[in-house]
């Protein structure tokens, strides 16, 4: 990336360890995206809830703030997201002062494939029919598109079933220049683009096209659906188009 003085400056030091580290990161993420150089902001919005940020968030944050202040002050307007405890407040709400100081902070936990395996089967049971299949929430990549068509190619959706996927607007224009879209949608499936199923009158959907057993690969609708009258079902997103093809879950 192109740096000007000033950010050279920072990148040198020059500004105190914070701020460089702080452009190092976000070089990083410029050179990912093949950024040329970077632009000024007027504002900024950052979120900095200790439950999200978790125990090294928190010691990274606290590494900024023993700095002089002069090197860790922010130097245009910032705002934070909501968080996730009122450290004034708190008790009030009879809210555990571990929650706010991290002092209970859970420990790391080994996840081996036979905890992944009993994840998908422990949401809800295993439908004997699928009414729909759902591959959204998030909104599916390129890459996550081009894995579906591939896994829909020379197959079709049963014709109980429906299948549906959302991808974000600019990822559903690449679809359509690299045939992905014709893909999908010659198999059957049902390709939305700017939308996410839980908040497109998803109970209301599901009554007028009689969806009510609903496959995904996304463990957060499954969790989220359940409220719509749904009754969901978790699986990979292979499993997912089996589904898909086959009217049911195996």
């Amino acid at each position: 990336m192109q740096l000007n003085d000033y950010e050279q400056a920072m990148l040198s030091g020059e500004f105190g360890p914070g701020r460089q580290q702080a452009l190092r990161q976000q070089i990083e993420v410029g050179e990912f995206f093949d950024a040329a150089d970077f632009i000024e902001v007027s504002q900024v919005h950052l979120m900095a809830d200790t439950e999200s940020l978790g125990e090294s968030g928190v010691v990274y944050l606290e590494e900024l703030a023993a700095l002089p202040a002069s090197q860790c002050r922010v130097l245009v307007p910032t705002v934070t997201d909501p968080r996730g405890i009122d450290l004034c407040g708190y008790q009030r709400l009879r809210q555990r002062r571990e929650w706010a100081t991290l002092d209970g902070a859970p420990q790391s936990v080994r996840i081996e494939q036979a905890d992944i395996q009993a994840f998908y089967t422990s949401p809800g049971r295993r439908p004997s029919q699928v009414d729909v299949v759902v591959l959204a929430a998030p909104q599916l990549s390129l890459l996550e598109m081009q894995h579906v068509a591939a896994l829909l190619d020379g197959r079709h959706v049963h014709r109980q079933t429906d299948l549906v996927i959302a991808t974000s607007p600019e990822i559903k224009a690449a679809c359509d220049r690299l045939g992905v879209t014709a893909r999908v949608e010659d198999a059957g499936a049902i390709l939305l683009e700017g939308v996410c199923f839980y908040q497109m009158y998803a109970r209301e959907t599901g009554e007028l096209n009689g969806w009510r057993y609903l496959v995904s690969n996304s463990a957060k609708l499954v969790n989220i659906i359940q409220g719509y009258g749904y009754e969901p079902r978790l699986a990979t997103t292979a499993q997912c188009i089996d589904a898909a093809v086959n009217g049911r879950l195996a």
